[in-house]
Parts: C-alpha cells; structure tokens; sequence
C-alpha cells in the first residue's frame, strides 16, 4: 500500500477536484474508502464532477474536514468511473466505513428526494 493511498483511504473526508474543461478546478468535500491499492469515491449520477472525469480523468485529492477545507497535502491522481458492480462494491467499502452516518445520510436523502442513483469512482494516485 502506497503511503497516499493509507493517508488519503484513512481520512475522514477528502476534497476532491475535478476540472472544467478551461482548466477552472472545481473542489467537492466527498466521503473516501480505499482498498490498498486505490481510493474510491462515490457521487450521485447527476453530479457535475462525472462530466468533468468523463472529460478528464485528471484530479487532485486531499484529506480534509466536511467542508472540504484541506487538512493536509494534496496527491495528483487519476479518476476512473466504474461500472454498476464497481459502484456497488464502493458503496459497500464507504458503508462499512462510515456504517450509521453513511446509512442515516442515505435515508435522509431519499426522505428528501434529493437523492439518486449514484455512481462508483476509483482514483488511482
């Protein structure tokens, strides 16, 4: 295991930046787990941040708090969006992870109907 993939996968949130295709880097505070090898995020089907990795996978990632105020360096990374079982063994690895909480904001988001269908992102740095 890479030392940024243990201290990245270890925090309890990460700022993920993704880019505009004019280069503008565009910071999202995001939940993290990570498998040894890669960091793997999820987001809904509808974020911004997937047209953005679909057009360039290229980002920057770095522990932070929940408001996406980093706490730590910065890693260049390598975002790739995974398919369905992809995206539900991430949601399993953030589920055991974050157990209550993750399942408490999922419920909330339903209740609220702001919530989607989400996608599974791995980050390679």
């Amino acid at each position: 295991m890479s030392q940024d993939v243990a201290r990245i996968g270890n925090s309890r949130y990460i700022r993920l930046t993704t880019f505009k295709k004019d280069g503008t880097a565009m910071p999202t505070p995001v939940w993290v787990a990570d498998d040894g090898e890669r960091v793997y995020v999820t987001t809904l089907e509808s974020a911004g941040k997937l047209k953005r990795i679909r057009n360039n996978g290229r980002v920057l990632v770095a522990p932070s708090d929940w408001r996406g105020t980093p706490s730590g360096d910065e890693v260049e990374g390598h975002a790739e969006l995974l398919d369905a079982t992809g995206g539900e063994r991430v949601r399993g690895l953030i589920q055991t992870k974050y157990g209550l909480e993750f399942r408490f904001f999922t419920l909330m988001g339903k209740l609220r109907r702001s919530s989607g269908p989400s996608v599974g992102i791995a980050i390679t740095l």
